[in-house]
């Protein structure tokens, strides 16, 4: 997130720099006009690289996620393999008499028949029964798949397509580790657009439905953001103050910290 927080730092002094500069360009109400409407062209740009570092940084997270638990998948596997050919080892020589080799009790056995004669779910047939989903459970795979195809056209700025196939994705997959983030970039992508009234729906549905999630500190600060956007400073207020409170020391923190001083100098 080292990228973001220089990006908002940098957008932050530009904005500044260019608000006062807007309010006291002389020449009458057309250059003023044409003064703010640079700076509202501004924030849209700054929002939107924003949000384009957010998502690069976010996937790269999640890269690094998935190549991790593929290193403790195979070690796993690898371990329970280790364990089973150690068992098979030890167990070689138990049954057996030094002249017979065991006999025919342990050649049914080793045909995978029990004492009553029925064949029993050995080695390969066994390990699959373990390891197969339920019915009931998703696919790891095509959950990411579908989640990965809607994250792409977030990547893309195709703000409307992202949030139709995050939302198709939730329908489909309502509790999944990624249903909390898709629920996350809808809000995020009608916040981008100032679509403020459905993100500000958005970010407080995804706090509600996923409270547990990483993201909600992120998704308080937005909805505070929103609020400020659109005149409920009251609202802002509170939601900053939550979270200094909240998450005190946090990236979020910080950022609610500098909205409250900027409010603080506009007396709102």
């Amino acid at each position: 997130m080292f990228a973001a927080r220089k990006l908002h730092a940098a957008a932050a002094a530009l904005l500044a720099l260019a608000a006062p500069a807007a309010a006291q360009v002389d020449g009458g109400d057309d250059d003023r006009l044409l003064a703010l409407t640079r700076v509202e062209e501004l924030q849209k740009e700054v929002r939107e690289l924003t949000n384009r570092v957010e998502t690069l940084e976010y996937e790269l997270g999640r890269e690094r996620k998935r190549r991790d638990e593929l290193y403790r998948g195979m070690q796993a596997r690898i371990d329970e393999l280790e364990g089973r050919l150690g068992a098979m080892a030890a167990g070689d020589g138990v049954g057996e008499s030094p002249d017979d080799g065991g006999g025919a009790e342990n050649d049914a056995a080793a045909a995978g028949e029990s004492e009553n004669g029925d064949v029993e779910v050995e080695g390969g047939d066994a390990e699959a029964a373990i390891d197969a989903p339920e019915s009931q459970t998703a696919d790891p795979a095509e959950v990411q798949a579908r989640y990965d195809e809607a994250f792409e056209f977030l990547k893309r700025s195709h703000y409307s397509r992202a949030v139709t196939a995050f939302r198709d994705f939730l329908g489909d997959y309502p509790d999944t580790e990624l249903s909390d983030d898709a629920a996350y970039w809808i809000a995020e992508a009608h916040y981008v657009t100032r679509s403020f009234a459905d993100a500000l729906q958005g970010f407080q549905l995804m706090r509600r439905r996923y409270p547990a999630s990483v993201r909600v500190p992120d998704a308080t600060l937005k909805v505070g953001y929103i609020q400020y956007e659109i005149g409920a400073y009251t609202d802002a207020r509170a939601t900053f103050t939550s979270i200094t409170t909240d998450y005190p020391g946090s990236r979020v923190a910080i950022s609610a910290k500098t909205r409250l001083q900027k409010m603080d100098r506009q007396g709102l």
